[in-house]
């Protein structure tokens, strides 16, 4: 009789350790995320957790997060593009792609931009308020006016370069542990900024005011 009660103990104790393991993979991790884009001071944001809402394109609502290209260093992905979601705060629907060539803490260059857009898009309706050439497909900032259709990069303040996030060896089912996710890269800019005129051979020579701020999460690097 006592060993059984033993080995029944032993049962329970190795039931509880494993129960308390599964809890610490299933809460692998998850890190805040969030971007802040004003247009001429109208505000668009989203605020999250990885453990709620994973902000990947093709696999969670809006987007806040960073890849590496070796040919294109790293790109910041910024989209809103669900405002019933859960990391919705305020806003209307756009997206911008920064590319930097070379991130390092402090200043560091990028260009930024949005594609495919689409006519009838918030974006497009801003563009023509401010009298903006707009083909509906691409839409390049410039940090300063330019007497040629050359957008010159913005320099961004980078706080943080974060960290790699990495395959989780012990996966559960869920996406949002999939990865061990690194810390975040965090990062702004704000000033005065310039859309193109004309044509798409027009200079940047359209002053309006761009503030942007994010905390990302590192996607596969």
């Amino acid at each position: 009789m006592i060993n059984k009660n033993i080995l029944l103990s032993l049962v329970l104790i190795f039931s509880f350790l494993s129960c308390e393991e599964e809890t610490k993979i299933s809460s692998v991790n998850p890190i805040d995320y969030e971007f802040t884009i004003k247009l001429n001071g109208i505000t668009h944001r989203i605020q999250g957790n990885t453990s709620m809402s994973v902000p990947i394109a093709g696999i969670g609502s809006n987007s806040c997060y960073s890849s590496s290209i070796s040919t294109m260093g790293k790109s910041l992905y910024l989209e809103l593009n669900d405002p019933s979601a859960s990391n919705y705060v305020s806003g209307q629907n756009l997206s911008f792609i920064l590319s930097f060539e070379n991130l390092l803490l402090g200043n560091s260059l990028a260009t930024v931009a949005s594609i495919n857009y689409g006519v009838n898009s918030y974006l497009s309706s801003f563009i023509d308020g401010l009298g903006a050439y707009n083909n509906s497909s691409i839409f390049n900032i410039s940090s300063a006016p330019t007497t040629d259709y050359t957008p010159i990069p913005l320099t961004f303040d980078i706080l943080d370069l974060g960290t790699p996030s990495v395959q989780n060896p012990n996966p559960p089912t869920t996406f949002s542990d999939m990865y061990i996710w690194g810390e975040s890269l965090v990062g702004s800019f704000s000033g005065t900024v310039y859309a193109q005129s004309g044509s798409i051979t027009g200079n940047y020579d359209i002053p309006f005011q761009l503030e942007i701020s994010f905390k990302v999460i590192r996607y596969m690097y």
